[in-house]
């Protein structure tokens, strides 16, 4: 029967209907063959997965029901109290009408009269909520409540120890009970909905829309001792990140901290937005002081990768608190490292002062740390004070400090030099013309190989971009595109838009280099151009909008380039950048229809050159829709003003693009 029906029924059918329910609200069979066991607001009680339980509807309409008398009980009278409690004990309960009669003290006759005004009440309670279902939230509760309820002991306890784990879980998990009754458990659970297993019954998960009320129901001793449970279990199954959790849920901070430190290669594996989760949920008071300093390193590092540099140094400046020199050190390195693209001076303050705390060179961590130190001072040299002397001064002290060890310690600070050497030998490319060319690929080819030997996957990431660079800079396309979609894969991986941003932008320049394909093309730029608006990197986003600009040129639509064209200028004067404003400047004379006041017509002449090579009078017509006179004029005046140049004479003249137009 459809829903509406119940609203415009008769109030006595409608009470008597209600009643029925309430009597047979001890059988399920019975209940189910009531006609409001299909209405919907039966149906948004039931679990997702519940069609293939047949008691599920029972469970809903019982829910409405109790559901129902907890708002008559709610009205908060004397009178609504007793009609709530006559109608559970009369019917929920199953006493019988003449043991209520005699415990009230009344006759059959009041007791019956009593019963029949409560049901009205709640039949209109209930037509309510049929008519403006607000109320769903709540009865979803109370059904999960009386399934969670009628199942025995055991298996409660069973979904409240399995509601610990977020994860699917194992069969093979340790559990409170002996395996038999866990796996007999499990089995019937699974029957009700309210675990959940996969395809070849190996795993399972407490069915997700019950697990909140199930955790309310965990009391903390059980809790802290499945929890301890379920961090050992992920730790020796090589979870970090619900090792991690489980740890911290328990109330064993240290336990967490100490993991997270302690296991650098699966913690690089990570995506950057749930170890950042995990970082930020320790707190100060609950660490030792150190151990919450290398925390705050650990979570700097994981701010940096995801380009919120504020909140990175914010937390290298915390562990600036740190007793041990070391930690210290290792702070003053990191903040170093965030000023050395925007204040060199305040970069090379920092690496001075984590130089002058590592007096100890004996400690292998240290002499590490002053090896990544002399990169990095290198670094402000390449990137800001081109000086060789100083490069390679800085190059050779951080070679002789890496240890000889072969570690895995060894081989990222290997691939780090590497990375510096060769961008040290792009930048100092005019100074050092012979040897430039074959040094530079093999430093980006080291740099690369070095990280993957470490098997560090932001490393790998980066020297890979770098190599894909280099190896496109001497036209080796082909080497150079599987580079990229490895660095792009990763980037996305651990959550770097800024890599993710600067892969599109080297895959879109690609297509434009390795054959001109600019349908293929200006897709990749325009994620480049998104992430990095999103990012507000405004350096970056303008050099995507030179690409965009040339890209758009090249394949035709100047009006489209026209506006990424403006867009890089305007940032370029904005940050002082002048070689960029210098390259834009550059690339209007070559494309100027990117500056130059043209009509839509003219645009779309040029586009035609740019594509076909040339443009005839009549091809001119049937591009434009315009008449032979508008044609010749708009042809005319891209002659005058130097953007074409008119070849052949009579039937066979064609306009050309000229090579340059001087931009003011």
């Amino acid at each position: 029967m459809d829903d509406a029906n119940w609203l415009v029924m008769g109030d006595r059918e409608y009470e008597e209907l209600i009643r029925r329910l309430f009597l047979n609200y001890r059988s399920c069979s019975r209940l189910m063959r009531s006609p409001l066991i299909t209405s919907a607001l039966v149906a948004t009680c039931l679990l997702e997965g519940d069609e293939t339980y047949p008691d599920a509807r029972c469970y809903a309409m019982r829910a409405v029901l109790q559901w129902t008398l907890e708002r008559l009980r709610a009205r908060g009278t004397a009178w609504s109290h007793q009609s709530a409690d006559l109608l559970v004990q009369r019917y929920v309960k199953g006493m019988s009408a003449k043991k209520y009669a005699d415990e009230m003290l009344v006759s059959d006759a009041t007791a019956q009269s009593r019963r029949r005004a409560a049901i009205r009440r709640v039949a209109g309670i209930l037509r309510q909520q049929l008519q403006t279902p607000t109320e769903i939230v709540q009865l979803r509760e109370w059904m999960i409540g009386l399934r969670y309820g009628g199942r025995p002991q055991e298996q409660q306890k069973t979904l409240r120890f399995l509601a610990v784990f977020r994860a699917p879980i194992p069969l093979s998990v340790r559990s409170p009970f002996a395996v038999e009754i866990f796996h007999a458990c499990i089995t019937q659970l699974c029957r009700v909905n309210l675990l959940q297993s996969n395809q070849t019954a190996t795993q399972v998960t407490v069915h997700p829309e019950i697990r909140p009320y199930l955790l309310t129901l965990l009391p903390p001793d059980e809790r802290s001792e499945w929890e301890q449970q379920a961090a050992t279990h992920y730790e020796q199954h090589g979870d970090l990140l619900e090792a991690v959790y489980h740890w911290q849920m328990a109330d064993h901070a240290q336990k967490a901290a100490l993991l997270l430190i302690a296991r650098p290669r699966e913690r690089s594996k990570l995506p950057n937005a749930l170890l950042r989760e995990r970082l930020t949920a320790f707190k100060p008071g609950d660490l030792p002081l150190d151990l919450w300093a290398k925390l705050q390193i650990l979570r700097g590092e994981v701010e940096e990768q995801i380009s919120e540099l504020k909140n990175a140094q914010q937390a290298y400046q915390e562990a600036l608190g740190a007793t041990d020199k070391g930690v210290k050190a290792e702070a003053y390195y990191r903040l170093g490292r965030i000023h050395r693209q925007i204040d060199p001076d305040a970069a090379l303050i920092h690496f001075g002062h984590c130089e002058r705390l590592l007096t100890d060179t004996t400690r292998p961590d240290h002499s590490e740390l002053l090896a990544k130190v002399c990169i990095s001072e290198a670094w402000v040299f390449i990137d800001h004070r081109p000086d060789a002397g100083q490069i390679e001064q800085n190059l050779a002290r951080a070679e002789k400090a890496i240890p000889r060890a072969t570690t895995e310690r060894q081989v990222t600070l290997l691939s780090d030099l590497n990375n510096a050497r060769a961008a040290a030998l792009y930048v100092l490319r005019d100074q050092q013309p012979t040897q430039y060319q074959e040094e530079y690929i093999e430093c980006r080819w080291q740099a690369w190989h070095y990280a993957q030997e470490a098997r560090d996957a932001v490393r790998i990431m980066n020297t890979g971009h770098n190599l894909g660079m280099a190896y496109m800079r001497q036209g080796q396309y082909q080497a150079a595109f599987p580079l990229f979609q490895e660095s792009h894969e990763l980037a996305q991986q651990l959550g770097n838009r800024r890599m993710v941003a600067v892969n599109n932008k080297a895959l879109g320049n690609w297509y434009v280099l390795n054959g001109a394909d600019y349908e293929q093309a200006i897709p990749y730029l325009m994620r480049a151009y998104d992430y990095l608006r999103e990012m507000d990197n405004q350096f970056h986003l303008a050099t995507v909008c030179y690409d965009l600009a040339e890209a758009y040129a090249l394949s035709g639509q100047g009006t489209a380039g026209k506006f990424y064209y403006n867009q890089g200028m305007s940032i370029a004067s904005a940050l002082g950048n002048e070689p960029l404003h210098a390259a834009l400047t550059k690339l209007a004379q070559k494309y100027p229809e990117l500056t130059l006041p043209l009509n839509a017509r003219q645009q779309q002449g040029i586009g035609f050159m740019r594509v076909h090579g040339a443009v005839t009078n009549q091809e001119y017509r049937d591009l434009t829709d315009v008449s032979p006179r508008t044609a010749a004029r708009d042809l005319n005046d891209l002659v005058d003003i130097g953007i074409c140049k008119k070849v052949g004479r009579g039937r066979a003249t064609r306009y050309q693009i000229a090579l340059t137009v001087a931009v003011g």
